[in-house]
């Protein structure tokens, strides 16, 4: 081989070993921020980890939460239900002041009726006992007798 041929390669080689040279320096340059990346890696791992441990721990909470609120939102129709029905239907009280009303009503009619039916009665006897001064006693014990079977 030729002398200059040797040179090439020699240049060549010692292109190779400056580049060689700066890659080493760029990678031990680079070594520190791999090692920092690697160590951000870790406390971002962990940080996604707490984030997903607290999202589904928020995602049990919401559903409870739901369930919570189905089971209010059932209380509150079965309230206004119940509200609605209470208005409709006669309580226990309501039924046995109404009843007392009604008897005082009938109490009072019936008094009014014995009132009305014995000044009937004695209506009739006076007439009776002026019909017996106008035909006269004996008159109305004729008529008595005749009317009885014999």
């Amino acid at each position: 081989m030729s002398e200059q041929l040797l040179k090439q390669i020699i240049s060549q080689l010692d292109k190779m070993d400056s580049r060689l040279d700066r890659i080493e320096t760029d990678v031990s340059e680079i070594k520190p921020d791999v090692s920092n990346l690697e160590g951000q890696m870790l406390e971002t791992n962990q940080i996604v980890k707490a984030v997903r441990h607290n999202t589904e721990f928020i995602s049990a909470e919401v559903n409870g939460l739901k369930v919570t609120t189905a089971n209010l939102e059932a209380v509150k129709r079965t309230e206004k239900m119940l509200t609605i029905m209470n208005a409709k239907v006669a309580t226990k009280d309501d039924v046995a002041e109404l009843r007392t009303h009604v008897i005082d009503e009938i109490d009072a009619i019936r008094t009014e009726l014995k009132e009305n039916i014995s000044q009937i009665e004695t209506n009739i006897r006076d007439d009776m006992k002026s019909l017996f001064e106008i035909a006269g006693e004996h008159e109305v014990k004729i008529r008595t007798l005749t009317r009885r079977p014999v």
